[in-house]
């Protein structure tokens, strides 16, 4: 199976708000998330092969790079989970209409 990775934002620096970026990549944090609590949904792999699964991020080719991108979807999938789950649950009532 071919898992195409999604395009990540230049600045990994993330936002207090939900962006584009976020709503497109739900269940790539889920996916990060799953891997950094260890529930091993990809078979049982560390960060460095999620990494390039999920992320399209090479520890080795660059690994320090890897590790910020791995890091900086970590610490965003934990924000949407907690403080920013009411942002983006709001945000989506105001898509719908209701």
């Amino acid at each position: 199976m071919t898992v195409t990775p999604p395009p990540r934002p230049e600045n990994l620096d993330f936002p207090d708000a939900i962006i584009p970026y976020d709503r497109a990549n739900i269940l790539t944090y889920a996916r990060v998330l799953d891997v950094a609590e260890g529930r091993d949904i990809i078979d049982g792999r560390d960060w460095r092969e999620a990494s390039i699964i999920i992320l399209g991020c090479d520890p080795d080719k660059d690994e320090s790079a890897a590790r910020r991108c791995w890091d900086a979807h970590v610490a965003r999938a934990c924000w949407i989970i907690g403080e920013g789950l009411p942002v983006f649950l709001a945000s989506d009532r105001g898509r719908s209409g209701r």
